[in-house]
């Protein structure tokens, strides 16, 4: 206990230093200290801890159409893919996925997509999975071609509760890129 006490000491002894350098280099030293604990121990720590609490993971995915008829085969339009996974060790009801922009819209950033496999809300028992597919040149017609390239797109899934989960953010360029290639194959 004696040796910590004497490095806590000797430690914020540097600060006091008449060397300016010695100064500089004990404050750059304990910024980068807090820097590497927040980075790279605590912000993973967090992220650990809400993703054991949460009920849902909601993950956005991008998938392409293989189309295989008389005439040979080629690429339909990519679809945007909502997975949701029921996390909790008991069966949840979710809304209808919403899908949800950066930028406004005619006052709205919102907008709920009909499908049409079943209706919400839905059950999902504990461990299930179910996967929505949204036909992305139907999205670019309607709501993506008024949106800029860097504009974000992402899915809110809402349990009956009220509580909210989000996925993982799109740009309107990556969307846009991949109809682009299912177009030229």
């Amino acid at each position: 206990m004696n040796e910590l006490k004497c490095a806590w000491n000797w430690y914020v002894n540097l600060f006091s230093n008449p060397n300016d350098a010695v100064k500089i280099a004990a404050w750059a030293t304990t910024l980068t200290t807090l820097t590497f604990l927040l980075t790279f121990l605590l912000k993973p720590l967090f992220k650990f801890f809400t993703s054991r609490f949460s009920k849902l993971k909601v993950s956005a995915g991008i998938s392409h159409q293989i189309i295989q008829s008389a005439f040979g085969v080629n690429a339909g339009i990519p679809l945007l893919t909502c997975t949701i996974l029921n996390k909790d060790n008991k069966a949840v009801y979710i809304q209808n996925p919403t899908l949800k922009l950066s930028k406004k819209i005619n006052g709205d950033n919102k907008f709920i997509v009909p499908k049409q496999r079943g209706t919400f809300p839905m059950k999902l028992e504990a461990g299930q999975q179910i996967q929505l597919d949204y036909n992305t040149g139907d999205l670019y017609n309607r709501i993506l071609q008024q949106l800029s390239s860097k504009d974000k797109v992402f899915f809110v899934v809402s349990l009956t509760t009220g509580k909210n989960y989000s996925s993982n953010k799109f740009s309107k360029k990556h969307i846009v890129e991949h109809i682009n290639v299912a177009q030229t194959i």
